[in-house]
């Protein structure tokens, strides 16, 4: 009588569960050796929190040091997230001209952007 299951589908099946129980066993040795915990903040978090306390940032870092935190995250920086919290203000090249133009009538710079784009 033939056979209901594949034998090399078993073997199969019996060495990638045995795989399987090795890794788990090794991780779990792993794991059991890494039992500490790393605490970190946002910086960003920690600029508004010394913001709204009115005290400097290193003297909110050294509490929070004190109570446990040991890490600092740093996200990348982007113009939209400067700009957003009203640490970078955007123009465009004829208000820069503008801006910077001698505040003289005569003025061929500031006369012509206001011309063009005002």
């Amino acid at each position: 009588m033939k056979s209901r299951y594949n034998p090399v589908l078993l073997a199969v099946i019996v060495v990638g569960l045995m795989c399987a129980l090795w890794l788990n066993f090794v991780r779990h040795d792993v794991e059991k050796q890494n039992n500490t915990v790393e605490m970190a903040m946002e910086y960003e978090g920690l600029r508004k929190l010394a913001a709204l306390q009115g005290l400097p940032e290193e003297d909110v870092l050294r509490q929070f040091k004190e109570a446990g935190i040991n890490s600092l995250m740093i996200f990348d920086t982007t113009l939209e997230r400067l700009t957003k919290n009203s640490e970078l203000q955007t123009a465009t090249a004829c208000v820069t001209h503008i801006l910077m133009a001698p505040n003289t009538p005569d003025s061929h710079v500031g006369h012509m952007c206001a011309e063009t784009c005002c």
